[in-house]
């Protein structure tokens, strides 16, 4: 029966159209995640590696193995003789470079995961005892104020090398931890940097960002063993 209006279309029609057009839609997300998930290199540094194959490294006459996705540097992938060694990795994965976690390794904000070592073989050797009771405890000033985990801190003298810095310490560890927080610049989240001895003469000055400072213990031994491990002995 017709009243001179067109009937109204069958609501499964719709319903059709709905899961044709949605259908549509999960396949290109479908397609640009796959694209984005092997497109290495797109949003970190071109000079990054997925690659997972161990390199032996030469560094000052010490011989290193670690997977190639840990050295910053394509330039530092080499067999040839070194004398610094620039590395990083992701926290807690304690992971390299990869095609999963390309984002942790581009992110530059505050709550960035990502530890930066560089290996180095100096000429003289200071502890961490040496540096806070004969280096840095000469420049303390003011009060101790509570850091992340039972640190302490104290701020620097603002003429000495160490403007704008702040030493935390664990005094009661053996031997101390010891570790410099500062924002290198304006507008650039606050770092912390700690140097520690490794086997064979190595040292290794790390860095991360202050809000990982509460976990201070477990970064430490962890960064420690797995550097160690590095080393051939």
């Amino acid at each position: 029966m017709t009243n001179g209006l067109r009937d109204p279309q069958p609501p499964h029609r719709w319903i059709f159209f709905i899961l044709v057009f949605g259908l549509i839609a999960i396949s290109i997300l479908f397609i640009a995640s796959r694209l984005f998930r092997h497109s290495e290199g797109l949003l970190g540094h071109n000079t990054y590696t997925s690659n997972t194959d161990p390199i032996i490294i030469n560094l000052v006459g010490e011989s290193l193995v670690m997977p190639q996705n840990m050295i910053r540097q394509d330039s530092q992938r080499t067999s040839e003789p070194q004398n610094s060694l620039d590395l990083f990795f992701h926290w807690p994965s304690l992971q390299g470079y990869n095609l999963d976690n390309q984002l942790a390794f581009t992110d530059i904000s505050d709550m960035s995961k990502l530890v930066f070592v560089r290996l180095s073989s100096p000429q003289k050797h200071i502890s961490s005892s040496e540096r806070l009771y004969s280096v840095y405890s000469q420049h303390f000033i003011g009060s101790p104020k509570q850091g992340a985990a039972g640190l302490i801190g104290f701020k620097m003298d603002e003429t000495s090398s160490y403007a704008g810095e702040i030493v935390y310490f664990k005094p009661d560890e053996n031997p101390p931890y010891v570790v410099r927080c500062f924002q290198p610049q304006e507008q650039v989240p606050t770092i912390c940097l700690r140097e520690i001895l490794l086997k064979n003469g190595l040292q290794a000055s790390y860095r991360f960002r202050m809000n990982m400072l509460e976990n201070w213990r477990e970064i430490d031994a962890t960064t420690q063993k797995m550097l160690n491990t590095m080393i051939i002995e």
